[in-house]
């Protein structure tokens, strides 16, 4: 818990709290990273000098000692975390990661930070792998990211900051609000890597339910069968 952390763990996190952890699978010896944290909190490590550069809402523990993953904005806090294989999924109330613009979600693989889908307007409070190729985002979401190519950057705003894709010259912005099938993309949505699409999530499989009808989501329990969400 948030107690042995401090105790025992490079004197824990000061100015704020631990709203996420992400321990590493015994399986995964080569992994860059044994403990990752997110939260609210301002540094990791002891306080006045002790205090680690660049850890504000995201830190890790190498088994050792505190160390930075990405610097998130000044007001930006993390909420949720999610692992699948080398890949960390990062979500939470952010809009830049080492000054790159991100928009509440984020992964980071193999040391370099990577757009998912192009974000989601609202905070992401839950993560979650559904399958090798998708992830569930849970959270207050009111909107997706979908691929801009025609916009420049002077006429980005705030609530739709422009993403840049490292791999690719993409760019992202975060206003679709429907999926393929006409669902609104709100609170649960589902990002399917290989298709490169969001998704929305039914609750049910008759699909009686519609995903509109969900309120905020704030945890998300894996031991369903998320296949088949």
């Amino acid at each position: 818990d948030a107690g042995t952390i401090q105790k025992e763990q490079g004197c824990g996190v000061r100015g704020g709290d631990i709203l996420a952890m992400s321990a590493s699978a015994q399986s995964c010896v080569d992994c860059m990273f044994e403990l990752v944290i997110g939260g609210t909190f301002s540094h990791a490590g002891a306080p006045g000098t002790g205090a680690v550069k660049d850890t504000r809402g995201l830190a890790v523990w190498n088994g050792h000692a505190w160390l930075p993953l990405g610097s998130l904005n000044p007001k930006g806090s993390v909420w949720a975390l999610a692992r699948r294989g080398r890949e960390l999924y990062v979500g939470g109330s952010f809009s830049s990661i080492n000054n790159m613009p991100f928009a509440n979600l984020a992964r980071f693989v193999n040391g370099l930070w990577s757009t998912v889908g192009g974000g989601v307007e609202g905070t992401v409070f839950s993560l979650a792998s559904a399958s090798s190729s998708s992830l569930l985002v849970g959270g207050d979401i009111s909107a997706v990211g979908e691929r801009v190519e025609t916009v420049s950057d002077s006429q980005a705003t705030p609530a739709t900051s422009l993403q840049q894709d490292s791999e690719a010259a993409i760019r992202w912005q975060t206003t679709r609000r429907l999926d393929r099938s006409g669902y609104p993309l709100r609170n649960l949505v589902r990002w399917m890597e290989i298709e490169e699409e969001w998704s929305a999530v039914q609750i049910d499989n008759n699909q009686s339910t519609p995903p509109s009808a969900l309120g905020v989501v704030y945890t998300i329990y894996t031991a369903l069968n998320a296949e088949s969400l």
